[in-house]
């Protein structure tokens, strides 16, 4: 047992000697060998290893120039570009030559991206070399690039050429980008081209080359250019990366994950690694991931622009168009003829409702690509959605002639022919998609739709037919056979068609909410509600089923489940944007702006980028008097959206409401550049003139909106407020009732009309009309509170009496309602002032105006003791209200304290603010 083990501690330390050996031996090498090695290691492309010996070499000789310029050279082709900038100057203050260092310094410089220290540091000298000064002559244009100067850098490339015709590779790489960058394709391949004869064997011309191929959506080009600059040098960073982005549009990931493992493995930093990355996990459908490293990547390389187009395709695919196309159009300065780019840009445009801006961005590209089916079809489509048939028909029929078996491109042709009359080729032509395409079902879905139209139910069942023959384990051919036998009134036949449909899916929303309103028509509420809490039984943490049935809770009246289930839905997901929506909303309903607030703001802070989230809180933050806040909101959610237009309207509102009226009309004047015609734009700039003083600038945008919208009250609207501002009620009135005629259920309307023939003294005209128009809406709570309050400030207590009890008919708990009826009922001597003040003071026992009411209603029944504290806390709450201040003043007087009495009637005198019992006030002070 000794023995075995002595013999395993003389193992240990042999094992310990040889290694002491090796590490001696290691320390005997000479920084020179140190050098010599790490070039061997150069040459194998082992980058790591030649790291090691070079920073071995330096640390036994810090003075050694030659180890500090290769470990300089050696953190360029790592693109680390601070470490070899302070390698190479160490190498300087050794004295290596200055003009030796400049075309690695400038390269060095431009991996920092610190352009202007390149251009104000680095330039050719007379006493360089033809080829070098060509060289430093491309690196300046690549620095004038870079600071967006354009032109300059295209002017210094072209230098660069004439300097070293014969040569001057780079020089011609950079001819080739501005070439590009202006649409002239041909020439930038000529470019590459006469690089690539001049130096056959040039890496980074090849790399070059396949990025190019690969920026026309020429895969197989790329990918052979790719092979041939890695042949030359594997470690080509933009042919690596470039290989493995091609490698993820296959679907090949472990070809892309090697790749990029040989640039980690090397040590290279390129902003490449970040992108493929990214793309990675883009195509994983990991958006979130793929978003936070395109972040990362913009970040810290902030002028890497195909960067750009990435960030443009993971926000496209999360649905954030504005942001989408803030950075494809971006990449678009740079790459104006890249199709990827154009193509993304047309779908943000279709998708945003702005088809007229796709053909000025597609057609020219179209000059130098005429083939290009999905060019044509993108041009194609966009007339689709202009209404323009004859030429979007003219764009689709090229792009199937180019690539004849297109079913997207075939739908397109057939909507077109249906759009242009041609009833029968257009159906033919889904017909024959919808046979050919044994998956998909767009064809077959908008030949139901046009069967529906046209009343043929059998033609329309057949296709839904079709369908289920092509998705045998969905529910939607049920729902949509469902719906056909409902058109033909077959409600049984209907009800077995969704009932098949939910069996099938019992997941299905959409074909079990069709069927609850089956159940409700057929007056079977529980039916319905008992339906979608087995769904929720099966899937407990579905928002969707809990929104469903807080709507189901809503049509039934019932408040308390109407809340307790979006709530539920709200606890339950804290990015579910429309639980929260619909909470929101129904507080503000419900004068809770602060409640609402607080959702609208989780709801943004959880989702950041969604503009839906955006505007939300943007709309809250007004309803709640956050103004400043609002304007910040709609400020940045301008920057999200595609079409930026309805954000700067609401932008203008929150200006307008901060009274910062030139803000407001920039944010205005912005929408109408980009949407002369946005009706909610003109109508704020209508409003605009109104503030301004300038009723007749109004009149003549008023003019404009109804010439654009006859049919809505828009116009009509703005023409009767300028109107009024100009002293012309008569006229008023007449474009209030024709705005009400178009728009009979609008409360904001009657409320103008209202006025306006008050202003006419046209008085018991208008009170008539307001009476007829809530007789027969008696739901619209905020027009009879207006109803309540004009009647209050006219003194007509029994018809403000009558509005504030019907209002409290359907809120029976609300403060203010019982607070002010109390005091119409005070006015006319209604024993009932009493209770209701109470019952107001029950509701909101901290609201100092209904603190003040019930003390003054006790006063006035002689009740002072009690009124007393009631009357001192209103005041201390709210000391600036001189009718606070006059109620407790008159308490005082009765109790006996005419010192306090007098007091408190100074202080509401004081203030030179008017009230109502002001005259009172003056009477009572003279007689104490």
């Amino acid at each position: 047992m000794l023995a075995a083990r002595l013999m395993r501690l003389v193992a240990v330390a042999l094992l310990f000697a040889l290694f002491a050996a090796g590490c001696e031996r290691l320390a005997n090498y000479t920084d020179q060998e140190h050098v010599s090695r790490a070039k061997t290691f150069l040459r194998k492309n082992d980058l790591r290893a030649a790291e090691i010996e070079l920073k071995n070499a330096v640390a036994k000789n810090p003075r050694n120039a030659e180890a500090r310029w290769e470990l300089g050279r050696l953190y360029l082709t790592q693109r680390r570009g601070q470490d070899a900038e302070k390698e190479l100057r160490q190498a300087q203050a050794l004295g290596m030559n200055p003009a030796t260092l400049k075309v690695p310094l400038a390269r060095a410089y431009l991996l920092q991206g610190d352009f202007e220290r390149l251009l104000r540091e680095i330039e050719p000298a007379a006493s360089d070399s033809a080829t070098n000064t060509a060289r430093l002559l491309a690196l300046r244009g690549d620095a004038l690039v870079g600071a967006r100067r354009f032109r300059d850098g295209c002017a210094a490339y072209g230098e660069g050429e004439a300097a070293d015709p014969e040569h001057a590779v780079e020089a011609r790489w950079g001819l080739a980008l501005c070439a590009t960058a202006r649409g002239d394709l041909e020439a930038a391949r000529g470019y590459l081209e006469k690089a690539r004869q001049i130096e056959p064997d040039n890496d980074g011309t090849w790399a070059r080359l396949g990025e190019f191929a690969q920026m026309q959506g020429n895969a197989e080009a790329a990918q052979a250019a790719f092979g041939e600059a890695l042949k030359r040098n594997p470690l080509n960073a933009e042919a690596l990366i470039g290989r493995a982005a091609i490698a993820i549009g296959r679907g090949d990931f472990a070809g892309a994950r090697k790749d990029l493992e040989t640039l980690q493995n090397a040590g290279i930093e390129h902003p490449g690694l970040l992108h493929v990355g990214a793309a990675l996990k883009q195509a994983r459908g990991q958006l979130d991931g793929a978003l936070e490293l395109a972040q990362r990547l913009e970040k810290r390389y902030p002028r890497y622009f195909p960067g750009w187009l990435l960030a443009a395709q993971v926000h496209y695919a999360k649905g954030n168009l504005g942001l989408a196309e803030q950075y494809v159009s971006r990449y678009l300065t740079v790459q104006p003829a890249n199709r990827s780019a154009v193509l993304l840009k047309a779908d943000i445009l279709a998708r945003s409702g702005r088809a007229a801006e796709i053909p000025p961005l597609t057609e020219p590209l179209l000059g130098r690509y005429p083939d290009d089916a999905r060019l044509l079809a993108a041009t194609g489509q966009a007339y689709l959605l202009l209404g323009d048939y004859a030429r979007a028909q003219g764009f689709l029929e090229r792009a199937l002639a180019v690539e004849p078996g297109n079913a997207g491109s075939q739908v397109a042709l057939a909507v077109a022919h249906l759009g242009r009359g041609e009833r029968e080729k257009g159906l033919a032509l889904l017909e024959e998609v919808a046979a050919r395409d044994q998956k998909g079902v767009t064809a077959d879905l908008l030949l139901v739709a046009e069967y529906n139209r046209g009343r043929e139910y059998d033609r329309a069942l057949a296709s839904i037919d079709r369908i289920e023959r092509k998705e045998p384990q969905s529910a939607l051919p049920h729902r949509l056979r469902g719906g056909v036998l409902l058109l033909r009134n077959d409600r049984v036949g209907a009800r077995k068609a969704l009932e098949a449909g939910l069996a099938k899916d019992p997941a299905d929303l959409l074909t079990a909410a069709a069927l609850a309103d089956l159940d409700l028509a057929e007056g079977r509420p529980e039916a319905a509600r008992e339906r979608f809490e087995r769904m929720l039984a099966r899937h407990p943490g579905n928002t969707d089923i809990m929104v469903a049935l807080a709507g189901l809770a809503a049509r039934a009246g019932d408040e308390k489940a109407f809340v307790d289930w979006l709530s539920r839905a709200a606890r339950q997901d804290a990015k579910a944007l429309r639980p929260r929506l619909m909470l929101a909303e129904h507080h503000l309903k419900r004068g809770r702006a602060d409640q609402a607030l607080a959702l609208a703001t989780e709801a943004a802070r959880a989702n950041p980028d969604d503009p839906q989230a955006l505007a939300f809180l943007g709309r809250m933050q007004m309803a709640s008097g956050a103004r400043e806040n609002a304007v910040a909101s709609f400020s940045r959610l301008a920057g999200l959206l595609a079409d930026p237009t309805p954000a700067q309207v609401e932008l203008a509102r929150a200006h307008i409401s901060l009274r910062r009226y030139g803000d407001a009309r920039s944010a205005i004047e912005q929408a109408l550049a980009r949407s002369p015609d946005y009706l909610p734009a003109l109508q704020v700039a209508g409003d605009l003139e109104l503030l301004a003083g300038n009723p007749a600038k109004a009149l003549g945008i008023a003019q404009r909106l109804y010439a654009l919208a006859p049919r809505l009250p828009a116009g009509l609207v703005l023409r009767g407020e300028a109107q009024m501002r100009q002293g012309r009620y008569g006229a008023a009135v007449e474009s209030f009732a024709k705005a009400l005629a178009l728009d009979p259920n609008a409360g904001t309307q009657v409320i103008r009309l209202h006025q306006a023939l008050l202003f006419a003294n046209r008085a018991a005209e208008a009170d008539a009309r307001l009476a007829d128009w809530l007789e027969a809406h008696p739901d619209q709570d905020a027009v009879r509170l207006y109803a309540a309050e004009n009647a209050v400030v006219r003194r007509r207590w029994p018809a403000a009496r009558d509005a504030y009890e019907a209002l409290l008919a359907r809120h029976p708990e609300q403060a203010a309602l019982l607070n002010n009826l109390a005091l119409v009922y005070l006015e006319l001597a209604d024993p009932r002032a009493l209770a209701t003040a109470e019952r107001a003071f029950k509701a909101a026992p901290e609201d100092p105006l209904v603190m003040d009411t019930l003390g003054w209603v006790l006063t006035r029944r002689g009740e002072v003791k009690r009124a007393l504290p009631l009357l001192r806390q209103a005041v201390e709450k709210r000391p600036e209200l001189p009718s606070l201040r006059y109620h407790y003043g008159v308490a005082l007087g009765q109790a006996g304290d005419r010192l306090g009495a007098a007091r408190e009637l100074d202080a509401a005198l004081a203030r030179r603010q008017p009230f109502p019992e002001e005259a009172e006030a003056r009477a009572l002070r003279k007689s104490l």
